[in-house]
């Protein structure tokens, strides 16, 4: 029981993943941005092996925001997006896509 339930948090348990978006959103003001890309990018790796892809294409967009504006990518935004995509019934490339343009409008 214990294993399957390691396995489950390891693939990207909805839990887990609320855990790492929550406390990303936390410490976002104090992290530096390689760290923040780092963790970003463990986030995009568990949710894409859990078949969250929504959730996946939202931190890799965060992590290349974070790459191309530093300090000025609005973090706080796909943040919020991204706890959206976990609740997400859809999980496929089209949700993705619909949260990024959910992105695109709250930025402009």
């Amino acid at each position: 029981m214990a294993t399957v339930m390691r396995i489950e948090a390891e693939q990207g348990a909805p839990t887990e993943l609320a855990a790492r978006i929550h406390q990303l959103g936390r410490d976002c003001a104090l992290l530096s941005v390689g760290e923040l890309c780092h963790r970003t990018d463990r986030l995009r790796v568990q949710a894409a092996a859990g078949g969250f892809a929504a959730l996946a294409r939202l931190a890799g967009a965060l992590g290349d925001a974070l790459a191309k504006d530093g300090r000025a990518a609005p973090v706080r935004i796909y943040i919020d997006l991204m706890e959206d995509a976990l609740g997400c019934a859809g999980q496929g490339a089209a949700a993705g896509e619909a949260l990024l343009a959910a992105a695109s409008v709250r930025l402009a």
